[in-house]
Formats: structure tokens, C-alpha cells, sequence
């Protein structure tokens, strides 16, 4: 019996291509979101730095008030940088996520196809052993006939 050839190995090729391209673009993205969380821990972290330094400096006995207003400008600053990377992450998330499903999507389109090319394989398989099966049994009916002949 010929070789087993899927006709759609092409196309199954292509589908392990795309999903190889998805699961990376989920990856780098996921990455990337990681890198913004860790940003923004950071940036809680200085400003929960520059409020204990505020509160010492509101404390202090001869700090100017000039040194307060700075002090109280730097923690607004920190604290609007703070809203504008929690936005980023909130984008980024969802991008993570549609980055996600598309590589889903993909890998659930080449498992459907790996799941057709085992199907065909099993098929291909089986029709081997009914072929050999076959032979066997014209091989045994041609030698009853000789055996027939012969007496």
C-alpha cells in the first residue's frame, strides 16, 4: 500500500506557523504588562517614600514652606503618574487578552486540523490491515484451490 500523504499538511504547516506567532505575541505583550505592573509598584512605593518625608518635614520644627509646597507638588506629581500607569495597565490587560484569544483561536484551529490528519492516518491504517487481511485470504483460497487440484 502507497504512503500515507495528508493533503492538508500545507495548510496544517501554516496553522503551527500562525499559532507559533500568536503564542509569541501573547508572550511579549504578557512581558510587557509584567514591566508596566512592576513600574507602578515602583512609583506607589516613591510615594508612599514622599509621604513619610512629608509628614517628617511637616513635623520639623524650622522647615520654609516653600520646602512643603515642593514636597506637596512632587507627592501630586507621583500620585498623577501613579493614575496614568494604572490606565496603561488597564489597557495592556485587555490587550494581553486579545492577544490571548487570538492564540487560542489559533491553536484550536490547528488542533482541529491535527485532529483530522490522525483521523486520516487511523483510516489509512486501517485500510492497510484490511488490504493485508485480503491477501491473506486470496492467498489461502488460492492454495485450497491448489490443494483441490492436486487430489
Amino acid at each position: 500500500m502507497k504512503k500515507f500523504h495528508f493533503k492538508l499538511e500545507a495548510v496544517l504547516t501554516d496553522r503551527k506557523r500562525t499559532e507559533d506567532m500568536r503564542m509569541k505575541e501573547w508572550s511579549i505583550v504578557n512581558r510587557m504588562l509584567g514591566d508596566l505592573k512592576n513600574e507602578h509598584l515602583m512609583l506607589e512605593a516613591r510615594l508612599k517614600s514622599a509621604l513619610v518625608e512629608a509628614t517628617e518635614f511637616a513635623s520639623a520644627p524650622q522647615v520654609s514652606p516653600a520646602i512643603l509646597a515642593e514636597t506637596e507638588r512632587f507627592i501630586q506629581g507621583v500620585k498623577q503618574r501613579i493614575e496614568w500607569k494604572n490606565n496603561d495597565v488597564i489597557r495592556a490587560e485587555k490587550f494581553v487578552e486579545q492577544r490571548r484569544a487570538a492564540w487560542f483561536a489559533a491553536r484550536q484551529k490547528r488542533m482541529i486540523l491535527d485532529k483530522i490528519r490522525d483521523k486520516r492516518v487511523e483510516e489509512h491504517h486501517q485500510e492497510a490491515r484490511d488490504q493485508e487481511n485480503r491477501n491473506v485470504d486470496d492467498l489461502m483460497v488460492m492454495r485450497a484451490r491448489l490443494r483441490e487440484e492436486e487430489q
